[in-house]
């Protein structure tokens, strides 16, 4: 069966013919149709607005159907049309114009919305009439037999005359212009079904949807205020939050502060993305606080600027015994009047806070410094003695935790703690849209279905740099959908664990869950989520959910159907 949008014929809808012909399509079960029920045109080619009775969305292209019941006829050059009732309306332009106009009208608004190249643009556009309740025995030019189903048609030769109609336009057009439109995949007649009934039904664009969201989230809250002055007052402090609580954002504006107080201030974190990004707020802002990961700053100190791979345990040991060697010698100057730690649970062991230690002028007893972490967020499992770091940290600090979640959406907190069981801030800013759950059978179906997702989005007028894809696994990794990706031409390319976010306009952006934690995006696409209980995975799936803003789609395997479940009820049991 053919799905109908709307799924009922409207009670204001009083033709009888639209009503059998609905039934008809209904029933028919040819090319994936999706079939729309009278589509408005706000733009259409000769009137001030159109309409369309079907337009049937299918693998063979885009047929747009101009039904008229009870009684039709040609007298003196003009079209009567005659209902059950008697009442009779009189055209100069007959049928066969009306299903032309509406076909280009609806093609060229398509062109407009889509790139050149999109294959919605470029597939087979075709138009018919059909009069259930009549026979057109006329001829003369305004009228196509081709492209006519009367009253002679039987119900089960529908698909068929639709494959007609598709034949007669391709050859017509190759005739005139030497155009041969092309098929569509599946995932674009879903595609162009959705972009068609959005406008339809008169919803907000996902980009006003987003940008209202933004403008509730970016808003600082009273909590945040209290902070900075806590991080005023106070030297040390330790800050706890969980995903989305502004725990970054607070790290910058101390940094900023700082510095504007004349302070000489370091900013430093694990991860050289989230170092990148705050580098670029620095520079855009002519700031004059340092940023840098720990490792990086370890290393040029002692003098290791090679760009060799080394092992976990060289960051781990190696070089931080090799730098407290050097500030033994004398070697390592503690210069900063303050440092800021962010994304802490990283860094949170004995050893890298006594490395922070010997930067900082007065030590970590007893120097001004701020942390801010999140246990929820250990996804690289280095706490080895978490209490004992604790310990040594809380004698000589205050402590602060913030509850304000004020990066995601009540919804896409929710569907974290549905899908991680990690508790959420207990405060959500922000209403908005509930995320997509997409389940594929292998990664070849799930490739297409995120391609199809890319272009359902970018139609929605999103930017590509509202979009990223995140995923546990490498694109090296043959277990990911990403992995040997080519994307088609009209998605352009995709860009992998890329530093800067200054890119190719053309270009998604992917990374590993692990490369862009601390960060955010607008959407976020969750690619390979193929485990959900087990604790490793629980974690990155807190992480990856919590990056998103606005909007969220999870893609999982039906083999994980069951652990989604399991946890989703867990998930619920933990809000009461």
């Amino acid at each position: 069966m053919a799905r109908m949008i709307p799924p009922v014929v409207d009670e204001s809808i009083k033709s009888q013919a639209e009503k059998t012909v609905f039934k008809w399509l209904e029933a028919m079960d040819w090319r994936s149709a999706v079939v729309l029920h009278s589509l408005g045109i706000s733009d259409h080619i000769t009137n001030i607005f159109g309409e369309v009775d079907f337009v049937v969305i299918s693998t063979g292209g885009i047929l747009c159907i101009e039904v008229k019941g009870g009684e039709v006829f040609r007298e003196n050059g003009r079209w009567h049309f005659k209902n059950r009732y008697g009442v009779e309306n009189t055209k100069n332009t007959g049928p066969f114009m009306q299903a032309q106009g509406n076909m280009q009208s609806l093609r060229l608004y398509l062109k407009r919305r889509l790139k050149a190249d999109d294959p919605i643009a470029q597939c087979q556009y075709a138009c018919c009439v059909i009069t259930p309740d009549c026979r057109i025995a006329s001829e003369g030019s305004d009228i196509i037999p081709e492209i006519l189903f009367d009253c002679n048609g039987k119900e089960e030769e529908l698909g068929r005359f639709f494959d007609q109609c598709f034949s007669y336009w391709r050859n017509r057009l190759n005739e005139k212009h030497g155009f041969c439109g092309e098929d569509l995949s599946s995932a674009d007649v879903n595609r162009a079904a959705e972009l068609l009934r959005g406008d339809f039904h008169f919803v907000p664009s996902l980009t006003t949807v987003i940008s209202r969201i933004n403008g509730q989230l970016n808003m600082l809250t009273d909590e945040q205020y209290m902070l900075l002055e806590g991080l005023e007052e106070n030297e040390r402090l330790l800050v706890a939050g969980a995903a989305g609580t502004g725990k970054t954002l607070m790290a910058v504006e101390q940094c900023r502060r700082a510095s504007a107080a004349g302070k000489r201030v370091l900013y430093i974190c694990y991860n050289h993305l989230i170092a990148s990004v705050v580098k670029e707020i620095r520079d855009h802002e002519e700031g004059t606080w340092e940023v840098s990961t720990l490792h990086a700053l370890m290393q040029a100190t002692i003098g290791d600027n090679t760009h060799i791979k080394h092992t976990s345990d060289y960051y781990s040991t190696t070089l931080p015994a090799k730098f407290l060697q050097s500030a033994e010698k004398g070697k390592v100057k503690a210069d900063y009047d303050v440092i800021v730690i962010d994304e802490g649970q990283d860094l949170m062991t004995n050893r890298y806070i006594s490395c922070a230690s010997c930067l900082l002028k007065n030590g970590i007893e007893n120097g001004r410094w701020s942390i801010f972490y999140d246990p929820q967020q250990d996804i690289f499992h280095r706490f080895s003695d978490p209490d004992s770091v604790f310990r040594r940290l809380a004698d000589v600090s205050v402590s602060f935790r913030l509850t304000i979640n004020c990066r995601n959406t009540r919804q896409i907190a929710f569907a974290n703690q549905a899908i991680s069981n990690f508790r959420q801030g207990r405060i959500m800013k922000a209403e908005g849209i509930p995320p997509g759950y997409v389940v594929y059978k292998d990664l070849k179906d799930e490739t297409e279905k995120l391609f199809y997702r890319l272009r359902a989005l970018r139609t929605q007028g999103l930017s590509v740099r509202n979009i990223v894809i995140l995923s546990p696994y490498g694109n090296d990794n043959p277990r990911s959908c990403l992995y040997g990706m080519i994307p088609p031409s009209d998605l352009k390319g995709i860009r992998f664990n890329q530093s800067s976010r200054r890119a190719d306009e053309d270009m998604y952006a992917a990374y590993t869950i692990q490369s862009f934690k601390g960060l955010e995006a607008d959407v976020v696409i969750m690619v390979d989520t193929d485990r959900f209980n087990d604790n490793s995975r629980r974690l990155l799936n807190y992480v990856a959910v919590s990056r998103a803003r606005s909007l969220l789609y999870v893609f999982y395997p039906e083999t994980a159907e069951k652990e989604r479940q399991d946890m989703l009820l867990k998930g619920m049991l933990m809000r009461r």
